[in-house]
């Protein structure tokens, strides 16, 4: 993948429609951007979570708003602050919608991206095949 853009919507992509809010960080490992695993909250609070990536490999905070919750693809003021804080952009997601809040420019845009086709077949495999994403008959029925 070659952008921030596209790494963060690869992440998010896969907590559109989980019922629970999670939250993980993009950071460089190699001159590649890796993400975390996600934290989640169980409940109808806000998630949170330590992590733990090489000093100065931040790139981005990511989370998504469950399909229920009331603030949809909007930056809360903690989101911002936390953006801000840390230097570094923050991702959300809440239905089809990717969401990027900028900290140098105080602005929050709809991100433009890609989904790597390998996100797409693991999400028909889930879905429509009711199969895990690894089983070897791929796609076929």
């Amino acid at each position: 993948m070659s952008t921030l853009d596209d790494v963060a919507a690869a992440a998010l992509y896969r907590l559109t429609r989980e019922p629970y809010e999670h939250v993980g960080l993009l950071y460089e490992n190699g001159g590649a951007i890796e993400r975390t695993p996600t934290r989640s909250q169980r409940s109808q609070g806000r998630a949170s979570g330590r992590f733990e990536v090489p000093s100065g490999s931040l790139r981005a905070l990511f989370h998504n708003h469950p399909p229920s919750s009331t603030e949809g693809a909007e930056f809360s003021a903690r989101d911002m602050s936390n953006a801000q804080r840390l230097g570094v952009p923050s991702y959300i997601t809440s239905g089809d919608r990717v969401r990027r809040f900028d900290p140098a420019t105080g602005e929050a845009k709809d991100v433009l991206h890609q989904i790597p086709i390998d996100e797409w077949r693991r999400q028909l495999m889930i879905e429509l095949l009711k199969r895990d994403p690894d089983d070897p008959r791929g796609v076929r029925r």
